[in-house]
Parts: C-alpha cells; sequence; structure tokens
C-alpha cells in the first residue's frame, strides 16, 4: 500500500528542527520516530497515531479517529486519524499529543551490529587493505566444538592417506 506523500510533507513542517527524529519506511507507510520509537505515521492517506494507553479512551472519542486494526485487531495506543481529521490544527494536535506520550518512553536502545553485517565490514576493510597493499589477515568463523561422542569433521584431503606406489 502506497502511502500519501503530501501527507508525509506536512508532518515533517510540522517537525522540522528536531534532530531526534528520523522516518523509516514499514508497515507499507512512512513511521516518524523520536529516539528509536515510532509516534506517528502515514497508511494510504490515514495518520497512524501512537497515543498511549492513558489517552486511548480520549483519542477515540473525538471526530475522524478509529481504532488502528493494523493486524485485524485493534491494537491498544494506538488510533487511524481520517483525513478530514487532519485539518492543519488538527494534525499539529495528533503530532504533538504523540510525540508527548513517546517522550515519557525510555529511548529504544540502538541494535547489535548482527553478525553478517560485522563479516560484511570486516570483508570491506580486508578489501580496502589489500587496495593500500598492505597484508591481510584471512578472516574465518570460529570453529564450534563436536558434540559430545562424536568426532570432528576432517576435511577430506587429510581423510584419504596415499599409499606409497
Amino acid at each position: 500500500m502506497a502511502y500519501d506523500e503530501a501527507l508525509a510533507q506536512r508532518i515533517r513542517e510540522a517537525l522540522d528542527g528536531d534532530p531526534a527524529l528520523t522516518e523509516k519506511k514499514m508497515f507499507g507507510g512512512l513511521a516518524f520516530m523520536h529516539r528509536g520509537l515510532m509516534f506517528v505515521g502515514v497508511s494510504g492517506t490515514r495518520l497512524m497515531a501512537r497515543v498511549g494507553a492513558a489517552q486511548y479512551a480520549d483519542s477515540l472519542a473525538r471526530e475522524h479517529v478509529r481504532e488502528m486494526d493494523f493486524t485485524g485487531r485493534p491494537m491498544n495506543g494506538y488510533v487511524y486519524v481520517e483525513p478530514a481529521g487532519l485539518t492543519d490544527d488538527g494534525l499539529q494536535f495528533w503530532v504533538q499529543r504523540c510525540k508527548a506520550f513517546v517522550m515519557t518512553l525510555p529511548a529504544k536502545a540502538a541494535r547489535p551490529a548482527t553478525a553478517a553485517k560485522t563479516a560484511k565490514s570486516a570483508k570491506g576493510e580486508t578489501a580496502a587493505k589489500a587496495e593500500k597493499g598492505e597484508k591481510s589477515v584471512k578472516l574465518t568463523n570460529s570453529a564450534k566444538p563436536a558434540a559430545k561422542g562424536t568426532k570432528p569433521a576432517t576435511p577430506p584431503a587429510a581423510a584419504k592417506k596415499r599409499r606409497p606406489a
């Protein structure tokens, strides 16, 4: 599902100047994050709003708002705001409400690098050294110990011993 780029631009303008904000394509739309936590997003022409459990009932009581049922079940603390509720003042209200809620939560911790990313960056470092003419170190994965009661695997060349002719 595509998202309304004009609405996304309006959100960017409403949030202008905050260095803790990022955008991420997700849910088939665009999510706006504050310190790594999603607080508003664009799904089709609707605003996804993370209002939190305390403001959930009040948010649902407002015009042009309904439960966010992205997964087929209502998600507590999240609502959809239909385009009719996104006047300039309306959009500003929702952006501020959601940002205020997310500011009460601890920042999301950065994910540690995955093994694949680490190996990829290490291979890149090795290639860079080779271009400079430096000696490179061969990267290998550490071998896992053999399970109890099993023999360690031997390479095929070492397994066959040649008999003198």
